[in-house]
């Protein structure tokens, strides 16, 4: 029995020793794998703004470790999170003059886009690509990739180094937001091609231009333009050989010739002359007669070398460094697919993408130790990047060049703090940016508590949009037919009526149109018109209730077939001779309201029943004994 016990007590010894010793291994893989994998932990959020149409900048502070290492230090992370909805753009941009690429401040940049774009307004941006800091390249300052906005190659050829990615941007409200190519299967077409444009500017052709600084041939197209040498200044190029027609473009809006077979060319035929192509020049020489018909003086062509293959659809694009982070998992490169670049702490500059559609940018700062700034390796880049939510994050510039912007009210403010001694210039930014739908508004009614708006979108300005809403304060009505009917108000309130759109997706966009109201003191009501024909005249008779007073009916002007005539008492005499058909009937009052009296038009409140005076007559009659009933 002794014996036994012993031997049970020996075996449970053993148990719970080899227990323990697995439980180590385990405990310390763990921590080993933990050390392996770089890692982001948020500690607190600095700052949280809703910007336009649901895009979002917060600024988080945490802590970080690089793989290999469990040593934390402190981040500041700023991101900017884009909702993939079909009328905000993410595209690319950079300061550019007819003949020469500048280097300006991310919100410079901005500010040209808006200038350039008229009626877009930048959400968002931050600096973009890699570029020539330096100015040592023969075209200076350009970005070392490419550089696409809205079908615009204003630099065609990505030359990064190889294996790094192309960014592009599909702008159409789907969750494939984002889309990334290999640089290496990025295939730019051996020869530009010619588009030309209508009156309302846009392209309404497109031909393959067969030579480039050459003669054309039977039936073929050439251009002409000069490249930049070694010493940063055009070499004029020789306009030679005998064609049908010559189409100078003597003053460029651009001609960005960044080599021999990458050019872009954007711009007014202005004459058919021109011996040699200097700066800001192109010339297209033509023997093709169905080119020649459609060229002429006045007449706006573009010149650029396009991509073909599976990257011939993009029309915006940007050129990225490392993807740092691949299906939601940090690559395995994140510290060396860049160079000694990605292998230290520096600052940084993202964008990635989520699961559904939402583009995120974001600025890591960094080089300031002393308030908590360390920056980040690649990996750890990747998982601020992942924390936020990314499954694909690719890196841009870093550096000094990182900056973010964002529009804070009407005003681009900074978002996070730069680490050289002075904001640094790019060449390239990222930017969001949106152009706000255009509507027509017209109340046709407001009450104490009811309002009736006629609302018409006149422009959608690329956005989807698949139904239409007003709203005040938590009160929200469908305009249906053109028009809605808002319940529910306060009476003598002040209000901002707000234009909703529900998106082709099922998401409601919050546009940044308002339009300010108040109510009535208290409810009124227009019952119709009555209309005594007997003798020479019409005495016509507006029929209302309006028991406090909140308007102004008595003294309405009716409008008919474009004459006005003014109430008085809510009545006025018209003359049998003016018309004898009421083709369109316009009843403007003014109704009291908290800010005093506002102007309200009803525009043929009856339209379906007017013909002539005697029809009316007999229609508001007929409704206004319905009414009394």
């Amino acid at each position: 029995m002794n014996k036994s016990l012993g031997l049970i007590r020996k075996i449970f010894i053993f148990v719970f020793v080899l227990a323990v010793f697995l439980f180590g291994i385990s405990y310390a893989k763990i921590e080993l794998n933990a050390a392996n994998e770089a890692s982001f932990t948020v500690s607190s959020t600095l700052t949280t703004k809703q910007l336009l149409y649901g895009v979002t900048y917060k600024s988080v502070d945490g802590l970080s470790n690089t793989g290999g290492s469990t040593t934390k230090v402190k981040q500041v992370c700023n991101y900017v999170e884009i909702p993939s909805v079909e009328g905000l753009v993410v595209t690319s941009w950079a300061n550019m003059d007819p003949y020469k690429w500048n280097m300006s401040h991310v919100n410079a940049v901005a500010k040209d886009y808006e200038a350039k774009h008229p009626g877009y307004k930048v959400i968002a941006a931050t600096n973009g690509d890699f570029y020539d800091i330096n100015a040592n390249n023969n075209f200076p300052r350009t970005p070392t990739g490419c550089e696409i906005s809205d079908g615009n190659y204003y630099k065609s050829i990505p030359t990064r180094s190889s294996n790094y990615q192309v960014v592009s941007f599909t702008n159409d409200g789907s969750k494939n937001a984002i889309v990334a190519y290999n640089q290496n299967v990025v295939k730019v077409n051996d020869l530009p091609t010619l588009a030309i444009y209508n009156e309302n500017d846009e392209i309404i052709a497109s031909y393959e231009i067969n030579k480039v600084n050459a003669a054309p041939g039977e039936n073929e197209i050439s251009v002409f333009y000069g490249v930049y040498g070694s010493d940063q200044k055009i070499i004029p190029q020789n306009v030679e050989g005998e064609s049908k027609g010559t189409f100078v473009v003597g003053k460029a809006l651009y001609a960005l010739p960044h080599r021999a077979n990458d050019f872009y060319g954007l711009g007014v035929i202005s004459g058919s002359e021109l011996d040699a192509t200097g700066n800001g020049q192109f010339v297209i020489k033509s023997n093709n007669d169905e080119v020649n018909s459609k060229l002429q003086n006045g007449v706006k062509i573009r010149v650029q070398y396009e991509w073909n293959g599976t990257a011939s659809a993009v029309k915006d694009a940007v050129n990225a460094g490392t993807q740092v982070l691949v299906n939601g998992n940090i690559a395995s490169n994140a510290n060396t697919g860049d160079g000694s670049r990605m292998s230290a702490r520096h600052p940084r500059t993202a964008i990635g993408i989520k699961d559904n559609g939402t583009i995120v940018l974001m600025v890591n700062d960094g080089r300031q130790e002393s308030i908590g700034r360390y920056g980040s390796y690649g990996d750890e880049l990747a998982a601020m990047m992942k924390e936020v939510g990314c499954v694909n994050a690719f890196n841009l510039d870093g550096g000094g060049s990182s900056i973010m912007y964002y529009l804070d009210g009407d005003k681009l403010v900074l978002g996070n703090k730069y680490s050289d001694a002075s904001e640094r210039s790019i060449s390239n930014i990222v930017l969001v940016a949106v152009k706000e739908i255009e509507v027509e508004l017209n109340f046709k009614e407001i009450g104490s508590r009811t309002i009736d708006v006629e609302v018409t979108v006149t422009d959608a300005n690329r956005h989807n949009i698949k139904e239409l809403y007003v709203k005040a304060d938590t009160r929200e009505a469908k305009v249906e037919n053109g028009v809605a009917h808002l319940t529910g108000l306060s009476q003598l309130t002040r209000y901002d009526l707000r234009i909703v759109y529900k998106s082709a997706n099922d998401r409601m966009v919050y546009t940044t149109l308002s339009f300010p109201f108040a109510t009535s003191a208290k409810e009124y009501k227009i019952k119709g018109l009555s209309v005594d024909g007997s003798g020479d005249n019409y005495n016509v008779t507006l029929n209302f209730t309006d028991s406090g007073n909140s308007t102004k009916l008595n003294e309405a002007k009716i409008t008919i077939n474009g004459k006005e005539y003014l109430l008085s008492g809510g009545s006025v005499t018209i003359p049998k001779s003016d018309f004898t058909t009421i083709h369109e009937l316009i009843v403007t009052f003014e109704v009291n309201t908290i800010d005093g009296y506002v102007t309200v038009s009803l525009v043929n409140p009856h339209a379906p029943f007017l013909n002539d005076l005697k029809e009316a007559v007999t229609t508001y009659k007929d409704m206004i004994e319905d009414i009394y009933k």
